[in-house]
């Protein structure tokens, strides 16, 4: 009988092997992040879940499908955590691809106009506004406000 149990539960132990595997996108080798889901909303939840650095690599990961709901992920985080979102931002390797940087501030500055309350945007705005030329993102925080005031003008 204990052999049986031993057959049965090496069984199910491959069977739930197998289900993970199959369950990862083909691209679930190059990242770790990497999520795959049925329906934008699942897609979604799973980006608020995330760190914002795993939400950078999805974005430096994806195909496009779902670069506004990383945007839009980020932006909130930035009005809700500014100075933690900056530094991220700051210091994350990815940004220090160029091109991958300002496709970030770019698809941020775009998303802030929609994002928050007024008072929460007030709020971020004086925040990116305050900082010195000294600070550490002061640099990353001028862009995203530029971006942000550029958009805004615009719509």
């Amino acid at each position: 009988m204990k052999r049986f149990q031993i057959v049965i539960l090496t069984i199910m132990l491959a069977s739930l092997s197998a289900c993970a595997t199959n369950s990862l996108p083909s691209s679930s080798t190059e990242s770790s992040v990497s999520i795959s889901v049925s329906n934008p909303q699942d897609f979604l939840l799973e980006l608020e879940d995330m760190e914002t650095s795993q939400i950078l690599e999805e974005l430096k990961i994806s195909d496009g499908g779902y670069t506004e709901d990383c945007f839009s992920v980020l932006s909130k985080r930035l009005v809700e955590f500014p100075e933690d979102t900056l530094c991220i931002l700051n210091h994350n390797k990815l940004m220090a691809d160029t091109d991958f940087e300002a496709l970030v501030i770019t698809g941020i500055g775009a998303e802030l106009p929609y994002i928050g309350a007024a008072e929460e945007k007030d709020t971020l705005y004086k925040y990116l506004k305050s900082i010195s030329t000294d600070e550490e993102y002061a640099e990353i925080a001028s862009r995203i406000l530029d971006e942000w005031l550029s958009e805004s003008d615009g719509s």
